[in-house]
């Protein structure tokens, strides 16, 4: 994915998580999910977050090479077993919901995005073996736009029938009747 359609991804994953585990959606915990869904892209210079934190994007990129351990299990486990330590602690950080938790569900949307792309990822990461959904598209392409911004005004939308905040049973069964 190029990163205007990460970016729209992550918010649409966000929106659809922090309304089925009703999470009070804020303009910083979107904002947040929305850019943590250009973080494993950290890993090339060449990238739109690389170019604006160039001190971390070239030595990250030498070390591990773009698509690399940040597109892996490896940065999945670091990301999940920090966030379970920070929901353990909460005295420690009072605002998990506001940062830690969107700055996760970003970055997963990020890897999972990547994985709708012909060249995949490599989850098994150093193996280089990489893995993608039956479904993919070409880098650049229209159904990669289309569907973004499908996936959002979606996501959006069953925010808006929800009140607003939360996803509630009654949201989910009205959604049920629409399609079905």
């Amino acid at each position: 994915m190029i990163a205007p359609n990460h970016l729209r991804w992550a918010a649409g994953c966000w929106i659809i998580t922090a309304g089925l585990f009703k999470i009070p959606l804020t303009p910083i915990d979107l904002g947040v999910a929305t850019i943590s869904g250009l973080a494993p892209d950290l890993d090339t210079p060449k990238s739109s977050i690389g170019k604006r934190f160039p001190f971390i994007a070239y030595p990250l990129g030498f070390l591990v090479g773009h698509r690399g351990f940040t597109h892996s299990l490896i940065a999945i486990f670091i990301c999940l077993a920090g966030l379970t330590w920070l929901l353990q602690h909460p005295q420690l950080v009072g605002w998990q919901h506001f940062v830690i938790i969107p700055f996760l569900i970003g970055y997963l949307s990020h890897l999972l995005g990547d994985m709708m792309n012909p060249s995949g990822i490599p989850l098994l990461w150093p193996h280089q073996q990489r893995y993608r959904f039956p479904f993919h598209w070409s880098y650049k392409s229209p159904v990669e736009y289309v569907f973004t911004w499908s996936f959002l005004l979606f996501a959006l939308y069953i925010w808006w029938i929800a009140g607003g905040y939360p996803l509630s049973k009654d949201t989910l069964l009205k959604l049920e009747n629409l399609f079905f």
